[in-house]
């Protein structure tokens, strides 16, 4: 697990993270065979109709574990606290790097892994600079999972409001949307993987390649536009020409 550990989280002496959870509500239909369903279903986040996901992904942006999809009235804490028994995954020591949500959550984790959350105000009227400092670079280091759930929604079917009609294979979505993710590159580069082996160099030389050829196929389409256009005007200089000598 060390070698996965992006060399960002080490240079700020983070290297014992190991998992990062978030939370996305995806809007749904609004269920209209019970009205006790309907509420249930409502976010306070999207303010719709919605389900709810909680994820957890590496310092490297993969993910590892999600949640079954709840009814968006459900809390975080609860959606945690029933997925409990799935987390003892998380190795004994490792840190869960989250935001304010998850504060309290390290006693639902069989390994009582140890949160790092942002600070609170709790009565105060500012922050200090240190505090302002650290959260900023913990903020930072968490990009990754929040951005995951942008790949998740490369799934066609959980953007914008997903339709009733989808409801029997959400989970089927969220799955391949969550796959989805490990299909893409690392958003931050493990600090064990060799140089450049993320760089994918040969994509971007043949990339490079067919730009130049686009280019050099324009440039020669408008060579041979400007010759046909001085030829024609030569024919209709010579054709003038002719005509004022008779």
């Amino acid at each position: 697990m060390n070698a996965e550990i992006p060399n960002a989280f080490t240079d700020l002496g983070l290297g014992k993270v190991g998992a990062m959870p978030d939370g996305k509500d995806f809007m749904t239909d609004t269920s209209r065979v019970n009205t006790a369903i309907g509420r249930a279903m409502w976010s306070d986040k999207v303010h719709h109709s919605g389900a709810r996901c909680i994820s957890w992904t590496t310092p490297a942006g993969l993910a590892f574990e999600r949640t079954v999809l709840y009814m968006a009235r459900a809390s975080e804490t609860a959606c945690v606290a029933t997925w409990r028994e799935v987390l003892k995954k998380i190795p004994a020591g490792r840190l869960v790097l989250a935001d304010r949500g998850f504060s309290r959550d390290a006693i639902l984790y069989p390994n009582f892994n140890v949160h790092l959350t942002p600070c609170f105000l709790t009565g105060r009227d500012q922050f200090t600079s240190g505090e302002v400092e650290s959260d900023r670079r913990k903020c930072e280091l968490r990009y990754t999972s929040e951005t995951a759930f942008s790949r998740v929604t490369c799934t066609t079917g959980l953007r914008d409001s997903i339709p009733r009609s989808l409801f029997t294979i959400m989970e089927d979505m969220c799955d391949w949307g969550h796959a989805y993710i490990n299909l893409c590159a690392p958003m931050q580069p493990p600090s064990g993987a060799p140089e450049g082996y993320f760089n994918n160099s040969k994509a971007k030389e043949k990339k490079e390649e067919s730009k130049r050829k686009r280019r050099s196929i324009i440039k020669e389409q408008k060579r041979r536009r400007r010759e046909s256009q001085a030829e024609v005007a030569t024919a209709a200089q010579r054709e003038t020409a002719r005509d004022s000598e008779l």
